[in-house]
């Protein structure tokens, strides 16, 4: 069972970089099918089910190459592919995967806002749980390794409080969002029943 995971996992970042080359591509083979189409039928353009919305396709990393996520007593680390590692997932161990488009475009559109607009010389705070049923497990750091250097992005302080230095609150707490999706993810793979249990 371990290794179709690691397989599937390897196979999900290859597909996610492929994907990501070929989407312009397939987005524009498409559009000319249509505007062919159109021209034979003009009818066709009034038609809304001669219209299909196109695949989802994995959004790409602007100028960073790694996201490390400090938390849980884990560092976690991911990449451009959407391939993430941890150091300790909640059994003690190390363990690897990919995430999944949805975490991952939702990640990597926050980070790209995040390094390309000034970040806050001062975080904005707020208690770090959103509502009381789904307390943020997100309890330390998380980094971007960018062609200028190393940034913080958010910090949970001794207060409990989660601070982000990102200046846009929707993408703000998007970022933060994801990135606890991203320790909730390493956490699991490989120790389905958490904290206490065995892979």
């Amino acid at each position: 069972m371990k290794t179709t995971q690691k397989a599937y996992a390897r196979f999900l970042s290859s597909f996610l970089a492929t994907l990501a080359l070929f989407s312009i591509t397939t987005s524009l083979s498409g559009c000319q099918s249509e505007l062919n189409s159109s021209d034979s039928n003009p009818d066709s353009l009034n038609d809304p089910a001669s219209h299909t919305q196109p695949p989802p396709s994995a959004a790409l990393a602007d100028g960073w190459t790694q996201v490390l996520i400090q938390a849980n007593y884990a560092k976690t680390k991911v990449d451009t592919f959407a391939h993430w590692t941890t150091n300790r997932n909640a059994c003690g161990k190390d363990a690897d995967g990919a995430l999944e488009l949805e975490v991952w475009n939702r990640l990597v559109t926050a980070v790209n806002h995040a390094v390309t607009h000034p970040l806050l010389s001062e975080p904005r705070c707020q208690p770090n749980n959103q509502n009381s049923e789904n307390p943020s497990k997100m309890d330390g750091t998380a980094q971007v390794t960018h062609s200028q250097g190393k940034y913080t992005l958010i910090e949970v302080r001794d207060t409990g409080d989660i601070c982000s230095y990102v200046k846009d609150e929707a993408y703000s707490k998007q970022l933060i969002q994801a990135i606890t999706d991203v320790v909730l993810i390493a956490d699991k793979e490989d120790c389905p029943f958490g904290w206490g249990g065995s892979n």
